[in-house]
C-alpha cells in the first residue's frame, strides 16, 4: 500500500498549519497504538525499523518535552511568586499610582 499524505504539494500558510495539525494528529495516534502495543508486550507485531526508530525516538522526544513543560511550570510559580511578594510590598497609593 504506498502511505503517503494525500494533500497537495503545493501549499499555503493555511495548509503548512494543517500539516502541522495534521501530523502532530497523525504522531499522537502512533504513538497510542505503539504504547498499547508496549503495554501488552507485542512490540514484535510492528518489526518494521522505521516504525520502531521511529517510536524510540518519539519517546525521547516526550520525555525531554515533558521535562522541559515541567521546568517551565516551576520557573512560571517561582516568577508569579516574586511578582506577588513585590506587590504586597506596594501600598494602596503606590498600587494606585502604578495602574495595578
Amino acid at each position: 500500500m504506498p502511505c503517503r499524505d494525500y494533500y497537495p504539494d503545493e501549499y499555503t500558510i493555511q495548509q503548512e498549519n494543517r500539516y502541522l495539525e495534521q501530523r502532530n494528529k497523525l504522531a499522537r495516534i502512533a504513538c497510542r497504538a505503539m504504547e498499547a502495543l508496549e503495554k501488552l508486550g507485542r512490540l514484535d507485531l510492528v518489526s518494521d525499523a522505521e516504525s520502531n526508530k521511529w517510536y524510540e525516538q518519539h519517546k525521547k522526544d516526550d520525555a525531554r518535552a515533558k521535562r522541559e513543560a515541567a521546568r517551565e511550570k516551576v520557573e512560571k510559580a517561582r516568577k508569579a511568586k516574586i511578582k506577588s511578594e513585590a506587590l504586597a510590598k506596594l501600598t494602596p497609593t503606590e498600587r494606585k499610582e502604578l495602574g495595578l
